[in-house]
C-alpha cells in the first residue's frame, strides 16, 4: 500500500492559492533598449514532474516573450523538489532560470520573508568570467529597482499566508517582479539561447 502523501504546510498552501487564482497580465521588461512584453498564452508546456502539487500554477502563468532574436516562453511552476523544498520556479525551453526558496525562507507567524541567493550554475565558464556575469546582473536588477545584499540575496516582499497578499503589492506585481528576475538572469547565463536589448 503506497504512503499517503503529506499535506503541504499552510503557508504553502496560501501561496499557491494566491498565485494559482490572479488573472495573469502582460509582463513588461523595464530598463531595455527596446520593450519586451510577455503576454500570457495558451502553450501547452511539457510538465519536468510527473506528480505536480500546484498544476494550476504552470496551467496560469505561461508567457511568450516576443521581440527577441526568436520567441522566449517563460513558465512558472510551485513544488517540492528532491530536498523537500518547497520552491517557485521560473523555467524556459532551456531550463530553469530562477528559483525561490519557501522552504529556507524566514517565518514568523503568518509572514514569510522571501529572498533568493542570485547563483550561475554553470562549469563552462571560468571563476572570473561568472563572477563577472554575476556582477552585472546584480548591477541591473539594482538598476531597476530590486533590492540585492552584498551576498547576493534578492529580496521580495514579504508574503503573508493569513491575507494571501505580497505587502504592499499585488500577486501580479509579484509575479511580474519573479519573472523580470528570472529573464534577466537568463540573459546573463548565456546558455538559455536568448539575449536581451540591453544596449
Amino acid at each position: 500500500m503506497a504512503a499517503k502523501s503529506e499535506k503541504p504546510p499552510r503557508y504553502v498552501q496560501a501561496f499557491a492559492k494566491a498565485l494559482g487564482e490572479v488573472t495573469p497580465i502582460p509582463i513588461v521588461i523595464p530598463g531595455l533598449d527596446e520593450a519586451v512584453v510577455g503576454r500570457p498564452d495558451g502553450t501547452s508546456y511539457r510538465a519536468l514532474k510527473t506528480e505536480e502539487e500546484f498544476p494550476e500554477i504552470r496551467r496560469c502563468h505561461r508567457y511568450t516573450f516576443e521581440r527577441l532574436d526568436r520567441p522566449l516562453r517563460v513558465w512558472i511552476d510551485f513544488y517540492k523538489n528532491t530536498r523537500q523544498h518547497w520552491r517557485l520556479f521560473a523555467f524556459c525551453r532551456e531550463g530553469m532560470l530562477f528559483s525561490l526558496n519557501l522552504t529556507c525562507a524566514h517565518r514568523d507567524g503568518t509572514s514569510v520573508e522571501l529572498s533568493q541567493q542570485l547563483k550561475f550554475a554553470d562549469r563552462r565558464r571560468s571563476p572570473r568570467r561568472k563572477r563577472k556575469a554575476m556582477a552585472d546582473v546584480c548591477a541591473k536588477l539594482e538598476e531597476l529597482g530590486f533590492e540585492v545584499s552584498d551576498e547576493r540575496d534578492i529580496r521580495f516582499p514579504c508574503f503573508d499566508a493569513s491575507t494571501g497578499r505580497f505587502g504592499k503589492i499585488s500577486v501580479e506585481k509579484f509575479i511580474e517582479r519573479f519573472i523580470t528576475v528570472a529573464v534577466i538572469k537568463g540573459h546573463y547565463m548565456e546558455n538559455k539561447r536568448y539575449e536581451l536589448p540591453l544596449g
